[in-house]
């Protein structure tokens, strides 16, 4: 942890890195919770436990296979990156863009969805359109996303290493019309609010032998494998340092070689602050934060 002071009148800064292999996104939220929340919040009220897995279910055969074929796709090669013109570089570039959280509420909520319903339709809709006219293999129409799915619940949410895991969904591109786009989505994660499957993920995820495990996290980071990658916490209670509150979380994150874009999105008192993470090789990738603000806000 750094603190850093003299950016902004008025305010200063905690930063916070850690290895990934020490703690998952989870596990971040839950050290921001235990340092800086008061009153302390328990196992179960934390941010970063799962809220369907609070609750004991027994997953049926078809639970278990619905599960399974979400995780197995998250290894399989990709069909678009690398890009095949571009290629992929080591270098990285950070922008930051946020939006009120109720705007992602209000776009979702006609459709049953939550407000990462809205983050992924909107980022997938933006990628698609930078995609299509860049990539020659692709036509707009469905784009895979590789989303981080946060497997804690109260038993071992105060636990180091990684309790999560990849699954890849297919989503719409940016052709069909954003209401249309906001229903695929909230069908396509569907399974993911099913306690039942949220726990078989968990259950399978959890039972995969360590050495099987490793092999796995390589294959997904690996570039052959590379998607848009994004992941999404809500931090529920309020924090604080020596009397002072924090007014704002910005995230940072990885990019995986090979891969275009990696975002993170924190949602935090009213705010969803997002960090775009891109490949300078790819050609406007740097205007994606950009492009999903506009998006959101209906400037687009």
């Amino acid at each position: 942890m750094t603190l850093l002071h003299g950016h902004t009148p008025g305010h200063y800064a905690i930063v916070y890195l850690i290895n990934h292999g020490l703690q998952d996104g989870g596990g971040i939220i839950r050290t921001l919770e235990v340092l800086f929340a008061h009153p302390a919040v328990d196992a179960a009220s934390s941010s970063a436990t799962v809220r369907t897995l609070c609750v004991p279910s027994r997953p049926s055969p078809r639970h278990y296979a619905q599960a399974a074929a979400l995780l197995a796709r998250s290894v399989k090669k990709s069909p678009l990156w690398p890009h095949p013109r571009y290629g992929y570089s080591t270098e990285r570039v950070f922008h930051w863009a946020g939006v009120p959280t109720k705007l992602l509420r209000d776009l979702a909520g006609p459709f049953g969805g939550s407000s990462n319903d809205a983050f992924l339709a909107t980022l997938a809709r933006v990628a698609s359109r930078w995609a299509v006219q860049r990539h020659p293999g692709y036509e707009g129409n469905r784009l895979p996303v590789t989303l981080a799915i946060n497997n804690r619940r109260p038993a071992v949410v105060d636990l180091p290493g990684n309790r999560a895991t990849g699954g890849r969904l297919d989503l719409p591109g940016h052709i069909e019309p954003l209401g249309q786009s906001l229903r695929s989505v909230v069908a396509a994660t569907g399974l993911l609010k099913q306690a039942p499957c949220r726990e078989a993920i968990r259950r399978l995820s959890e039972n995969i032998p360590p050495s099987l495990l490793d092999r796995s996290f390589r294959s997904l980071l690996s570039p052959e494998r590379a998607e848009v990658f994004s992941s999404h916490f809500a931090i529920r209670h309020e924090l604080g340092f020596a009397g002072d509150p924090v007014h704002a979380i910005d995230p940072i994150t990885v990019l995986p070689l090979g891969s275009p874009v990696s975002v993170l999105m924190i949602s935090y008192q009213g705010q969803s602050r997002t960090v775009f993470v891109t490949d300078p090789a790819l050609p406007d990738a740097d205007r994606l934060h950009q492009e999903w603000r506009a998006e959101v806000v209906g400037e687009s």
